[in-house]
């Protein structure tokens, strides 16, 4: 009888980087990089976790609310620049969350309307698989957005 080996219990921020880099895109979805750590042997738990402290330290930036993410920004050269964005940085936070609030939000409904009383008491994969990445997308926004919450309540951000 072969046994599976134990999955890897903690990615780091740089795994998840490097995850990112290997895929050669600019954009990839949060999900792409979640498979991608699984398939090196990482427990899905922890490479959510990983993906989220590569979001929150700004290695890696969400930039729509279908969990497209892209690299951090390079670091701005004058006080003015690094301001604006910051800024921007917020409003794209806050607008990502909410799309993928909603997002989540319809994914929600669609999966209560396949239960019972309403629907067969079934809800198709495709309907819970697009639960799941909806919740994943609204998590890591949130956590975008606690993080600029954070650093405001830090003085870090002005």
């Amino acid at each position: 009888m072969a046994t599976t080996p134990a999955p890897k219990q903690n990615p780091a921020v740089q795994d998840v980087v490097d995850a990112f880099d290997e895929l050669g895109e600019t954009y990839v979805q949060v999900g792409v990089i979640l498979e991608r750590l699984q398939s090196k042997g990482f427990d899905a738990r922890a490479a959510a976790d990983a993906i989220n402290e590569a979001l929150w330290s700004g290695r890696l930036i969400q930039v729509d609310d279908r969990g497209s993410i892209r690299r951090g920004q390079q670091p701005a050269h004058d006080a003015t620049q690094l301001a604006q964005q910051l800024r921007a940085e917020e409003v794209a936070a806050i607008e990502a969350e909410r799309n993928a609030f909603e997002w989540r939000s319809k994914a929600i409904a669609n999966v209560q309307r396949q239960l019972l009383p309403l629907g067969n008491g079934q809800p198709t994969e495709h309907s819970l698989r697009e639960l799941d990445e909806a919740d994943l997308a609204w998590r890591t926004a949130h956590a975008d957005v606690d993080r600029i919450v954070a650093e405001i309540r830090s003085g870090k951000r002005r």
